[in-house]
């Protein structure tokens, strides 16, 4: 019985690593406290945004309409960028403060058709993440943590990164 419990802990693991094989993730920009989280899609064609002072929270939504569980927190205003078909993200620009290194304060995805409008309020540190050549953007790499607003505790993403998977 044991044996058998083992084998099947083994193959479950096994699966999971195989699932997640040929992803990588980029350099994350922001703070370094905060709880770390990887959301992903096999093909991105949405991504739901949530924004008051600073990006809140961040939820990719994958081809044919399933949603991963969203990061961060729902707080503010929801800003949708939608991908059309064909149209990949090709680098992920964004801002913090010089004075608040934790809030992620705006986004703005250029992908090969254009560039998306800027999400959120534009601050004084840029950073910019892109993507390789060979590469398709399937998810956001991050952390994010707690902030009160109106003494309530609200989960804000405080770090962010691309995660991406090759093309042969």
């Amino acid at each position: 019985m044991k044996l058998r419990l083992l084998i099947i802990c083994l193959l479950v693991s096994f699966s999971a690593v195989l699932a997640d094989s040929g992803r990588k993730k980029t350099r994350m920009y922001g703070a370094r406290n905060g709880k770390q989280f990887s959301s992903t899609c096999n093909v991105l064609s949405e991504i739901r945004l949530y924004f008051d002072s600073s990006i809140i929270g961040v939820q990719p939504v994958c081809e044919g309409g399933k949603s991963n569980k969203l990061k961060g927190g729902m707080h503010g205003s929801l800003y949708k960028f939608q991908l059309k078909k064909g149209e990949f993200i090709t680098k992920i620009n964004g801002t913090f403060s010089s004075s608040k290194e934790d809030e992620i304060s705006s986004l703005e995805f250029v992908t090969n058709l254009g560039t998306s409008p800027v999400y959120g309020k534009k601050k004084d540190r840029a950073f910019s993440i892109s993507i390789p050549e060979n590469a398709r953007l399937v998810g956001f790499s991050g952390r994010y943590s707690p902030r009160f607003i109106k003494e309530k505790a609200v989960d804000e993403i405080v770090a962010i990164g691309g995660v991406y998977i090759l093309q042969p």
